[in-house]
């Protein structure tokens, strides 16, 4: 009988997807692949098969975290005004975090995508349930004000993402496009 025995060492799920979200986070998808999660762990492919079906859900795991690191941004206040600073955390994520932007936006996952973007759409909605500028608005109209803001947020986070003027990757010069954009969609409200 042997005097020592080998100790098998457990690997979460967590584990495996911090892993794997780091991996994404500096290389994006190109990045990613369960020999590259392996690797970092340092163990066989076999504890990441065990947690994950096949690579596809541990993608989808990915961008989960990807999606929960987007509503952080999203949640921190930058004026005071709630709406304004998710647009603002929006447009800082696609600065800061250009893979993780890029990965969640590339259709590689269409399904899980939308999913997302709906969870995230309902966390929006949730802290602003009792936003004063939206009070008494008939739905169409703010649903239009609302759609228009994000193609605007969205459009501007794009263009930061990919660096397409070093002046609006400064903070303050983002958040003033966002301040006076968003205030041009709430003004038109009245008109």
């Amino acid at each position: 009988m042997s005097s020592f025995m080998v100790r098998k060492i457990k690997y979460s799920a967590g584990d495996i997807v911090s892993k794997a979200f780091e991996l994404v986070r500096e290389s994006g998808w190109s990045g990613l692949s369960t020999k590259a999660v392996a690797k970092e762990i340092g163990c066989s492919t076999m504890p990441i098969y065990s947690q994950f079906k096949n690579l596809k859900d541990l993608e989808h795991a990915v961008m989960e975290k990807s999606w929960d690191l987007l509503m952080q941004y999203e949640a921190r206040e930058h004026t005071g005004d709630v709406w304004i600073d998710q647009a603002i955390g929006y447009v800082f994520f696609a600065r800061d975090e250009h893979q993780l932007f890029r990965s969640m936006y590339d259709g590689r996952h269409p399904e899980k995508q939308r999913e997302l973007l709906s969870i995230n759409w309902e966390y929006l909605c949730r802290n602003l349930h009792d936003y004063s500028p939206f009070k008494g608005v008939e739905e169409e109209k703010l649903s239009q004000i609302r759609f228009s803001r994000v193609m605007m947020t969205h459009g501007l986070a794009s263009m930061v993402n990919i660096g397409w003027s070093p002046q609006i990757q400064e903070d303050k010069i983002i958040i003033e496009k966002i301040t006076s954009g968003s205030r041009a969609l709430l003004k038109g409200l009245d008109l």
